[in-house]
């Protein structure tokens, strides 16, 4: 028989050391890309049930600019630096993609991969699941990578740029069950 003895009192200093001490002094975390852009860790939780990427099977967007259409941001390619890889529309107020799920699905959050180059005009966006939006997302730093929640039923999801200015997207995954 093996006998463990657990030290209760360094398994409680490193609890205290990890997760209060931080807390009671306000410390934030943010998650720091090699390209320098920031994103706070709370943007970076995903759910635990939600680890399934949903089918998308179609798109739309609310004016597409030249050749940078809504696809774009679905098919799979995750480059965000060059531009023709990503969707775009034109310059405008309250500029939209959407996606058609492949079934009505319980959406718990998006991976959306911004455009390197011009990060902060995906800054203030909301996200909308049939029309109810489920997040209205108002960044102080631009991201490169980033999970958003959602937590809605439905089978359109629409990203809305807030800004006066193109919605681009260089890839859009949507996960839930």
């Amino acid at each position: 028989m093996v006998q463990v003895k657990v030290q209760w009192t360094s398994l409680l200093l490193s609890l205290l050391v990890l997760t209060v001490i931080p807390i009671i002094l306000g410390f934030t975390f943010e998650m720091v890309t090699k390209d320098g852009l920031k994103s706070p860790a709370s943007m970076s939780t995903m759910p635990v049930n939600a680890n399934k990427k949903l089918s998308l099977v179609g798109c739309k967007n609310s004016a597409t600019r030249q050749s940078y259409v809504c696809t774009k941001a679905m098919d799979g390619n995750r480059e965000q630096n060059d531009v023709s890889f990503c969707s775009v529309t034109m310059r405008s107020s309250n500029q939209w993609w959407e996606a058609q799920l492949s079934a009505p699905s319980q959406v718990e959050y998006l991976t959306i991969y911004n455009r390197i180059k011009n990060a902060e005009l995906l800054n203030t966006f909301n996200l909308l699941v049939d029309g109810v939006e489920c997040n209205r997302v108002n960044l102080t730093e631009p991201f490169s990578i980033a999970n958003f929640g959602c937590n809605a039923f439905g089978s359109k999801v629409r990203v809305v740029n807030q800004l006066y200015t193109h919605l681009i997207l260089c890839e859009v995954e949507i996960y839930g069950y």
